[in-house]
């Protein structure tokens, strides 16, 4: 419905709930009716709506529907060639590297192995400032803590000081090496 709104379409009101969306020059697009707070069409469009002119290249008809994979954009739009795009932004968005496929020792023992994950920088800050958040899991309980960190620097420091607390807790000992 946005984009209508934003091509300057009108939506107008008819009796109670239903509503008809019109093209500047007076012509219907579409027309629907309210239910439930959603918005449900009576007349089905035959191919995805662009606001303004079908743009001609490949990649301006693949960035319009929100990056949609080849898969569904082939079916989209059947009669186009499409060659492999490279998207800058689909690329930055999806996972470009292998999952780790070793393995891991298991742990037999509480604290045994610790595994930790660094993640960031988040774009959208912490509450208190930090742009990265370090995961650490216990290998046997699976027992995980979260620190908020503001820089990469920082890890060493929070990871001795973690390690400190649960071996006073804990009253065991860590072998590590930073």
């Amino acid at each position: 419905m946005s984009t209508f709104l934003k091509t300057k379409h009108v939506i107008c009101s008819l009796k109670e709930e239903d509503f008809e969306v019109i093209k500047q020059n007076g012509n219907q697009v579409f027309s629907g009716s309210l239910s439930t707070g959603n918005r449900i069409l009576h007349k089905h469009l035959k191919k995805a709506f662009f606001s303004t002119r079908i743009p001609n290249s490949i990649v301006m008809l693949y960035k319009s529907p929100s990056h949609l994979s080849l898969e569904y954009f082939r079916k989209i739009y059947p009669e186009r060639q499409t060659p492999n795009l490279k998207c800058v932004t689909c690329s930055t968005s999806k996972m470009n590297k292998a999952p780790f496929k070793g393995t891991f020792p298991i742990a037999t023992l509480k604290f045994q192995y610790l595994h930790l994950d660094l993640c960031g920088p988040i774009s959208t800050l912490s509450v208190s400032g930090e742009i990265y958040f370090l995961k650490v899991l216990d290998g046997f309980s699976h027992f995980a803590w979260a620190f908020f960190i503001p820089t990469k620097s920082d890890i060493k420091e929070i990871l001795k000081k973690h390690i400190v607390k649960i071996e006073r807790q804990e009253n065991c000992s860590f072998q590590y090496d930073f």
